[in-house]
């Protein structure tokens, strides 16, 4: 073990279970019942009957293990969705699965909040090792980028993708170009990033980069570099397949990269839409979750300094190499999501803690201290605009049952709707929208764009539908992936603004939601002819 200060390891320690705590506050709520998860997280709703599905029994022992390892929804891989039924396995044991607020608290601690919470250790300690100020003040900067108070808030796998990615980055590190133990570690863990999302794919060019090191610095033999090479990939190839232990059927191949295809092509275009990519479509989301283009240049140049300059110059070549893959396709070849580049911009940012000075002296204002007051200047600036963001982030998540306006519809929802209590219907409700349970009721939703072929052949009696996605597939500047189908569910969204859905009737609207009720339903029960 390296040698580290306890103090500011303790402290480091403390401030990491503080932010758990705080987190716990906000990750306690929009999860009262399942139906709430299509408020606030739909991809929670999404996830939640998978791991559901996964601890569920079978009718024999081998079935039921089966069920766990085979869990038919291979957007993200086993690791994310084995680990979360392990979590939800633990509740079961003590007979709170059924409790979905519960479930979601332990889900979104376990598995989005610690794992970040480690990965940011971690970080630190691969800068400061824990011995000086920069420590905990490295910690607090990391902490209060939005990206990560966004990325507490919601079970999703995002978490264990940055433990991984930065524990690869520790063990390359560690290595220090030897082609030994620790960078064939770093090997597995690559294989099982690619098994949780595909980005461990984007470490090629950090591979390269230690090679490349590894015959420069160490004057290691070119059959000992390509050895090195193609035991990485094998290992590597082999520890996704075992982290993904469906793939060992040939129908799980299947099924997998079908989703492969289509998860490629929804991140190439869009979600029915096609949406903006480049730099002046990516900043506005940028500066929301990482900090404005100053601050984020800042963190560049001195990644760029620090790989000529400072004494952490492997660790500053390691990052950038890490870092341009990714994020050259996250700005210009897919549409942009703050947790894309979440596993970059962290890492990216927590080049600050390396540049710092180990002890803060009072020296004077002189020339070599300029550059370190104008990066205090900037990172002190920067931090006046994250903490109220996000104290409003944490707060507003806090409260956010008892502001929503979606929950508040589903009193309308059940006045309009009465004549149907008690009766047997098919209901489509957009997510987003708030429908309470009913056992009587059967309820769809859908992610795609609607058009009258899927309103039709489902035979829906009643149809809410929230106004935000009606404009938003409206809007003029909206450009389908698909032109010829876009046109179909344009004409269907604008029958519905104008309250002429075919089929349909218009009960009730206002500026959040409509109601319609087929016409078999409306004139047999709202009396109305």
């Amino acid at each position: 073990m390296e040698k580290t200060e306890h103090p500011y390891f303790i402290l480091c320690i403390l401030i990491s279970l503080l932010a758990f705590i705080l987190f716990a506050i906000p990750n306690n709520t929009g999860s009262k019942n399942y139906q709430m998860l299509s408020v606030f997280e739909p991809d929670e709703f999404a996830q939640y009957p998978i791991i559901q599905r996964m601890i569920t029994p079978k009718e024999t022992l081998r079935k039921t293990f089966i069920g766990f390892l085979a869990y038919d929804y291979y957007f993200y891989g086993f690791p994310f969705f084995g680990s979360s039924a392990i979590v939800q396995l633990l509740l079961k044991g003590i007979n709170r699965t059924e409790n979905t607020q519960l479930s979601l608290l332990f889900l979104r601690q376990l598995i989005s909040v610690l794992p970040m919470l480690i990965s940011l250790l971690l970080l630190v300690k691969l800068w400061d090792n824990f011995e000086t100020w920069r420590s905990p003040f490295g910690l607090f900067l990391l902490l209060n980028i939005p990206a990560v108070t966004n990325n507490a808030l919601w079970w999703h796998p995002d978490g264990l993708v940055l433990l991984l990615v930065v524990l690869i980055l520790y063990l390359l590190k560690k290595d220090s170009f030897q082609l030994k133990r620790f960078f064939y570690l770093a090997a597995i863990l690559c294989g099982i990033l690619t098994a949780t999302k595909l980005i461990g794919l984007y470490f090629f060019l950090a591979v390269a980069y230690c090679l490349w090191i590894a015959y420069q610095k160490n004057k290691s033999s070119w059959s000992k570099i390509v050895g090195g090479g193609i035991a990485f990939i094998a290992l590597m190839a082999v520890s996704f397949v075992i982290a993904n232990p469906f793939l060992l059927s040939s129908w799980g191949r299947i099924a997998w990269f079908q989703i492969f295809q289509r998860q490629r092509f929804l991140l190439d275009k869009g979600y029915g839409i096609v949406y903006d990519k480049g730099l002046l479509a990516v900043y506005p989301l940028l500066r929301e979750s990482y900090g404005h283009a100053i601050f984020l240049l800042t963190a560049l140049a001195i990644s760029i300094w620090g790989s000529i300059k400072s004494n952490y110059k492997y660790l500053y070549q390691l990052i950038l190499a890490w870092s341009l893959p990714i994020t050259v396709t996250t700005y210009f070849l897919t549409h942009f999501k703050y947790q894309y580049w979440l596993p970059v911009g962290i890492v990216l940012i927590s080049g600050f803690i390396g540049i710092l000075p180990k002890k803060l002296e009072k020296k004077g204002f002189t020339k070599e201290f300029f550059p370190f007051f104008v990066i205090i200047l900037i990172l002190l600036i920067q931090s006046g605009f994250f903490i109220p963001q996000n104290i409003r982030t944490i707060w507003s998540g806090f409260k956010r049952e008892e502001n929503s306006q979606e929950i508040a519809f589903a009193k309308k929802i059940e006045e309009n709707l009465a004549p149907l209590d008690g009766v047997a219907a098919s209901v489509y409700f957009d997510y987003r929208l708030y429908l309470p349970e009913n056992e009587i009721w059967q309820v769809h939703t859908s992610f795609d764009l609607l058009n009258y072929d899927y309103i039709n052949d489902n035979r829906f009696d009643v149809l809410l539908l929230l106004r935000q996605r009606v404009n938003d597939y409206l809007n003029p500047d909206a450009v389908g992936i698909d032109p010829q189908q876009f046109l179909l569910s344009q004409s269907f969204y604008s029958d519905a603004k104008n309250g002429a859905i075919s089929g349909y009737k218009l009960i009730f609207q206002d500026e959040l939601a409509l109601i319609y009720v087929k016409d078999k339903a409306f004139y047999e029960l709202f009396g109305t002819k």
